[in-house]
């Protein structure tokens, strides 16, 4: 997609079109994987994953579907959620959803398939065979079509934890509707990795076909090139000295937080139509993205750990990232938070494993050649340490 203007400064929902910035080449490599196999992205929160799936949807609406998998509990309110997100595909398509439907958990009375209304009636006596109907689903699907499925390690993990045959089943059968040939392809993302839960539970084999396609963070020159082009869209003078600061301050990596101090730059100027001088930067960071009225924009990065882990799990991560936000430039050694977490009460064993995950999910970065751990950004470091320091 070809750029006219200079993107918004769209802070907090998803962004499309031009106000996507810097992800035009990893669209294509989207367009040319699907193409040939199924995909399994990986980004942490805020990096626009989810902007640059539905932008990837946005590309061929009529044959992609995008779900968000994140609250969903059970295989059958997958298939269900499947269903109902093909609406206004081919009548192939609709008369195979109206079946489908037809005895469902009784959740919901009525859906649109295809343009057609479709009453639910009571619930069947018996749960409906989610397996057999997905598969009719699937077939009905067609290999024309796609399904990103947005937070799916998420969903994959609840199942495992809840019940660890119905979730194996789960991502085997998965599996299994991949290979075949009449089959819808896929795009499995998510702000947790995957494969560490799926190795987790020796389920590797059900997710080696995936081709990986990890969402970049933004670098240094990347992320100089959003604040300028930003800037200019408000016009707002951004001096070099200015764009250093900034840096300094939040990171390059995640282009919300980018994004979030240069809201606080442009409310200045247009306040006092001064450019903010490279000093300013400092006390902008703290009084706007850091102050308590802003809290809100950064809190997922705690309340999410409840949705993902288990809650013995939880309370190691936390107590982690508690320790990590108070060391934010030297980190810590592997033994000194194993030490702090058993000190805790808090079972050390549990430390082995979330660890790998914790990095997966962007919230620690290690350090090999000095054997640290330590906060992956040094933003989340500075917003942690203020608000969940203690916890």
């Amino acid at each position: 997609m070809e750029r006219t203007g200079h993107p918004r400064n769209i802070t907090g929902g998803t962004v499309r079109g031009e106000d996507l910035f810097g992800r035009d080449g990893f669209l294509k490599n989207l367009e040319r994987g699907i193409d040939v196999g199924n995909l399994l992205l990986l980004a942490p929160r805020r990096w626009g994953k989810s902007s640059v799936l539905q932008t990837f949807f946005d590309a061929d609406p009529a044959r992609r579907r995008y779900l968000d998998v994140m609250d969903l509990n059970t295989p059958e309110d997958f298939v269900v959620e499947v269903a109902k997100r093909c609406e206004g595909l081919s009548d192939r398509v609709t008369h195979t959803l109206g079946q489908i439907l037809e005895n469902t958990l009784g959740r919901v009375k009525s859906i649109e398939a295809g343009g057609i209304g479709v009453e639910l009636g009571k619930p069947a006596a018996q749960e409906p065979d989610w397996k057999w109907k997905g598969e009719r689903l699937m077939t009905a699907l067609g290999r024309e079509h796609v399904l990103i499925l947005d937070e799916f390690p998420v969903l994959a993990k609840r199942l495992l934890d809840a019940d660890e045959a119905v979730g194996s089943d789960f991502l085997m059968w998965l599996r299994t509707v991949r290979q075949r040939p009449e089959s819808p392809r896929f795009i499995f993302a998510g702000s947790t990795s995957l494969s560490e839960v799926c190795a987790h539970f020796r389920l590797s084999q059900t997710i080696n076909d995936l081709d990986g396609v990890p969402l970049p963070p933004f670098d240094e020159r990347l992320a100089l090139d959003m604040l300028r082009a930003v800037f200019a869209a408000e016009g707002v003078p951004a001096s070099g000295p200015l764009l250093d600061a900034i840096l300094d301050q939040v990171g390059p990596e995640v282009p919300y937080f980018l994004q979030l101090m240069a809201k606080a730059i442009i409310g200045e100027y247009q306040r006092t139509h001064v450019s903010p001088a490279p000093a300013r930067v400092v006390a902008l960071y703290k009084d706007e993205v850091l102050s308590a009225r802003t809290q809100h924009n950064l809190e997922d990065y705690w309340e999410r750990i409840d949705r993902i882990y288990t809650s013995s799990e939880a309370a190691v991560i936390r107590e982690v990232l508690s320790a990590l936000s108070k060391r934010r430039d030297s980190g810590l050694r592997y033994t000194t938070l194993r030490n702090r977490v058993a000190s805790r009460s808090l079972e050390p064993e549990i430390l082995d494993r979330v660890l790998p995950l914790m990095g997966n999910d962007f919230y620690v970065r290690h350090t090999p050649s000095t054997a640290t751990y330590s906060m992956f950004n040094r933003c989340l470091a500075d917003w942690w340490r203020i608000y969940h320091g203690g916890a």
